[in-house]
């Protein structure tokens, strides 16, 4: 697993620092199907073992999927 990498929604690459996505923390993702965005967002994130909670957002009038890292379990 890499540092960063890419995220791909609808043909675009999106690149995720996955060493800065710690808990309390978020990213969003613009795209128009919502349903497949937020369906590869928890993909990606489960196969980090992250745990997480997406949620579809609009982000200074654009339309995504936001993505929370929450706090590791103990």
């Amino acid at each position: 697993m890499t540092d960063r990498e890419f995220v791909e929604l609808e043909g675009v690459n999106f690149k995720v620092v996955w060493k800065k996505f710690d808990a309390h923390s978020s990213f969003f993702v613009p795209c128009l199907n919502l349903k497949e965005g937020k369906r590869v967002l928890r993909r990606v994130c489960k196969e980090r073992k992250y745990k997480v909670r997406v949620q579809t957002d609009i982000d200074e009038d654009v339309q995504g999927v936001r993505v929370w890292r929450l706090e590791d379990e103990k």
